[in-house]
């Protein structure tokens, strides 16, 4: 009967860094109490709902049940070995059985206890796939990994003795019967759905994170119960449920509601055709749930204003709250984490945290609140701050902010058979999904976007897709991804372009609504670039004839963009050599500039900073764009997309027409620049490149990043057109769908298409090895976390830039430095009273990192680590050391990495060669 029994609070659950040990069964209350909490204030309605329906009960009863569940979830720490861990915080091994020695881990003991005790509370537990032991599998996988169902969960006692009898056995029923009694669950006996299930365990592990911190328990230890009564016990639950809410607060999680208003309210300027259409038809065929928006316009014109305007009405409409952007690079997320920040800054009622999700975040000067303000700020500006909580910034948890904007990874992640992706997925549930530049993924990545989709469209999230170049199948089949997870089959549709389309979730209906765009012209002028002996495109003449009216007017901004890093750093030497021998003669060169993803990542940063204030949309605004002097910005693929540049001349390397076209995008971008007199219009020149005999070949390195068939396919296409100029928005779908087609209609299909459509079924094939099952079809929880991926696989990025090195240097004493002038030596250990390194030494160490390609450090050698005690942090334990040495007369050697020669070179980043090298000063 319930009250005859008593807790024991001598068992603790909670002891690390506290004054004294705080029982288990205050901390399972405590849990309980913020599941009710998190439900009420975090849950959309649409997620609240969609729990409900998975739990098979109403909403209210869904909330109580929820409670009584996560209230048990740390039940198994009630074992002799979890006790035993620490000697001081259990006293009472006079009264209990001692661990036998065997180690328990307290997840897998609630899997295999709770099934079976959860009978005695109506629960039906006779067969394995019953509801007592799916609820044990949901709370056992707490800790981010569920087991599989199994034959230690009908006889936990005897299959498990290492759970202990006698008064463990008591006690833990006890507690069971306590939470119980104190939560009054209702009656439920009808199986979870699994991808409910496995939600519900998200809001589960949500819940144990907020009421473990330390700060909170040190307050909580403060008003313990007197004792493991009952009475005394419902009083703590009581007291946790008043107190709960405010670690919701303290910690960022809420919801944000977003101010509404006309297009021209939320931007402050007059939508064009795009965005009047979208704010006018949208409301039409908005049903009272949720859809996907696909958005296919041309470059420039606008489509993330779309987006956030499409994804607030859709946000209303569907019942979520919150948005997460997600984007192809980590510059472009740095700069779209600027533009949401001022759009939620206007249009967020109250303050609302705002993360930036990628691995290299916190050294976004943005992110550290230097920009967007650390204060809700005055009501007679009516803004609000945006800045993300420090317990938002943890790993794992920067999904769970109403407002978030990062690297696709950090959603497809969501997506992957690994641990805590139902936590992921429950921040994603919570919002509106907004992909930007969906052409941008390979076959691999967009398999795992389209399974996620699917389990989106099965939560009820509404979705928005961007893009200007996606091949028409490709998009068809994202948008079917989300349908099929939502249960819908649709009817044929057409996808135009421009305009958009609004698939409904609810009625599985396809609205495409074409729109116009103001017409343009794109020049294009296709340039042949004969191949060096070590087959890399020799790019001098060509670009001493293509620069000339920039230099001899000194006026004019223009961005050349070339397919490798190795190949933008030899075009920046070329040029940089040439300019100095212009200053040499008296002359006036052009500034010069350099972008690439191998710079340390704090210079690669400034340098982003520096380009965008200047070729950016508000250069002419700050007068940092340059009009006494041209400007040239050699950079790679980092500019093509998502970043806000303009330039009055684009020249790139052959690239597919799809990123060909995104990279001819950034040429007059805004018509309010002036542009100089030699430029009469858009102009794209792409640099063919040709054996000495003039035929067309790609160039060795290129196939490591672009498929030879694309490329090959895009030359041609523009040979045919002979210098045709490229009407956008025209023109622009049938190229794509040309160069991409997988039809091969024309009977036109070559071994390099072999290859690309073997490497694409390839790459869809891993996808579907390591994605999670289709939501409808997760019979057991095991089998959204059963595969042991490898750090290797578990990318969503196959050939990926996957290591970072640390260059340092080498003195002749043997000392190591963080610089050649020898001013900041390489740490040994860190700064603070345990020798343990510093938020700050830490982000000065990761602003001199850069990013790799994991295949450059597969020749590591001991040599290259960094100092053992670096192993007890998890930032800097894997980097790798690239030692420059110092030599007495000043000289510095590059660093050797296999057979491979690194050296950091001040303004080109890092560079590699092979062989031997000359000494440089």
């Amino acid at each position: 009967m319930a009250g005859t029994y008593t807790v024991d609070l001598r068992i603790w659950g909670k002891s690390r860094g506290l004054p004294a040990p705080y029982p288990l069964i205050c901390h399972l209350l405590d849990a309980g109490a913020a599941a009710g909490a998190l439900w009420d204030r975090y849950l959309s309605p649409a997620a609240r709902r969609f729990l409900a329906a998975g739990l098979r009960t109403s909403e209210s009863k869904a909330r109580q049940l929820l409670i009584f569940w996560a209230a048990l979830h740390d039940v198994g720490k009630a074992i002799p070995y979890f006790q035993g861990q620490s000697p001081k915080a259990f006293s009472a091994w006079a009264d209990y059985p001692r661990s036998n020695g065997q180690r328990l881990s307290h997840g897998f003991a609630v899997h295999s206890w709770l099934g079976q005790a959860l009978e005695a509370c109506g629960y039906p537990a006779e067969r394995l796939n019953d509801l007592a032991f799916q609820i044990a599998q949901m709370l056992g996988g707490h800790h981010g990994r569920f087991s599989g169902l199994g034959c230690e969960m009908s006889n936990p006692l005897a299959a498990v003795p290492e759970l202990g009898d006698g008064r463990w056995e008591d006690q833990r029923r006890a507690m069971l019967h306590a939470v119980r009694d104190i939560v009054m669950p209702p009656p439920h006996a009808r199986r979870l759905k699994g991808d409910a299930a496995g939600l519900a365990c998200g809001l589960v592990i949500l819940a144990d994170w907020l009421v473990s911190q330390e700060g909170f328990l040190k307050e909580q230890l403060n008003r313990l119960p007197e004792g493991g009564s009952l009475e005394s016990l419902r009083a703590h639950y009581q007291r946790s449920e008043r107190i709960v809410p405010s670690l919701l607060a303290e910690a960022g999680l809420g919801r944000v509601r977003l101010r509404p208003g006309s297009f021209k309210e939320e931007f402050e300027f007059e939508p064009n055709e795009l965005q009047r259409s979208v704010e006018q038809h949208l409301p039409k065929v908005l049903s009272q749930g949720p859809g996907l928006l696909l958005v296919m316009a041309p470059m420039g014109i606008g489509k993330t204003e779309t987006a956030l305007h499409g994804a607030r009405l859709m946000g209303e409409a569907a019942g979520t709250n919150g948005v997460f952007v997600g984007l192809p690079t980590m510059a472009t997320a740095d700069q779209m984490y600027k533009r949401v920040g001022e759009y939620g800054r206007k249009r967020a009622e109250g303050p609302a945290s705002l993360t930036l999700l990628h691995s290299m975040a916190w050294l976004s000067d943005a992110y550290q609140a230097t920009e967007l303000g650390d204060q809700v700020l005055t009501d007679e500006n009516n803004e609000a701050s945006m800045l993300a909580t420090e317990w938002l910034r943890l790993a794992k948890r920067g999904l769970l902010a109403p407002l978030a904007v990062g690297t696709i990874d950090q959603a497809l992640v969501t997506a992957l058979c690994g641990r805590h992706n139902m936590l992921r997925m429950l921040g994603l549930t919570n919002k509106v999904f907004i992909v930007d530049e969906v052409h941008a993924y390979d076959a691999f990545m967009q398999g795992l976007l389209r399974r996620l989709l699917m389990w989106l469209g099965r939560l009820g999230v509404p979705v928005v897709l961007l893009s200007a170049t996606l091949p028409r199948h490709v998009a068809q089949r994202l948008v079917e991804s989300y349908l099929d997870g939502a249960g819908q089959v649709p009817e044929d549709y057409e996808i135009s372009y421009p305009g958009w389309l609004y698939a409904d979730a609810t009625t599985g209906r396809v609205r495409p609504n074409p729109t116009e765009a103001e017409p343009r012209s794109l020049q294009v002028d296709l340039q042949p670039v004969p191949l060096g002996s070590d087959d890399m495109p020799r790019r001098e003449q060509t670009l001493r004839e293509l620069l000339a009216p920039a230099l001899e007017t000194q006026q004019g901004c223009v961005g050349v963009i070339c397919n490798t890093v190795a190949e933008a750093q030899q075009t920046f030497g070329y040029l940089q050599k040439w300019f100095q021998e212009l200053h040499a003669a008296g002359e006036n060169p052009p500034e010069l500039a350099l972008l690439h993803s191998r710079f340390p990542a704090a210079q690669r940063e400034r340098i982003t900073r520096s380009v965008v204030g200047k070729f950016g949309k508000n250069g002419m605004k700050s007068k940092t764009r340059p009009r006494e002097v041209a400007s040239i910005l050699v950079a790679t693929q980092v500019i093509e997309q998502s970043i806000d540049l303009d330039f009055d001349l684009i020249i790139s390397d052959l690239a597919p027409i799809a990123l060909l076209l995104q990279r001819a995008g950034r040429g007059w971008r805004h018509v309010h620049n002036p542009r100089p007199s030699w430029a009469k219009g858009p102009r794209l020149v792409t640099l063919i490149p040709v054996k000495a005999d003039g035929a067309f070949h790609v160039p060795s390195v290129w196939p490591y990043v672009y498929p030879s068939a694309l490329l090959r396919r895009t030359s041609e296409l523009l040979l045919r057109r002979e210098g045709q100029p490229i009407a956008i928005p025209g023109d622009v779908q049938e190229l794509v769908d040309e160069v991409y087609d997988e039809e091969f209609a024309d009977g036109s299909l070559r071994a390099d298409d072999v290859e690309r459509l073997a490497d694409q079924q390839a790459k869809e094939g891993l996808a579907d090895m390591v994605v999670i099952p289709e939501p409808q079809d997760v019979s057991s929880l095991h089998h959204l976390t059963e595969r042991d991926l490898d750090d290797a696989l578990f990318s969503t990025r196959l050939g990926a830039e996957s290591g970072r090195v640390l260059c340092c240097y080498v003195d002749p004493q043997g000392q190591q430095w963080l610089d050649p002038d020898r001013t900041r030596p390489l740490p040994q250990h860190g700064t603070d009273k345990n020798n343990r390194f510093t938020k700050e030494q830490i982000k000065e160490l990761l602003g001199l990192t850069i990013t790799v390609p994991g295949s450059w450090l597969a020749e590591r050698t001991d040599d290259h680590s960094p100092p053992e005690s670096w192993d007890k942090n998890a930032h800097l334990r894997k980097l790798v050391l690239l030692k420059h040495e110092l030599t007495a007369d000043g000289q510095i050697r590059p660093a050797r990495l296999g057979s491979f020669l690194m050296e950091l070179s001040a303004d080109q980043g890092l560079v590699r060669h092979s062989g031997e090298v000359k000494k440089r000063r």
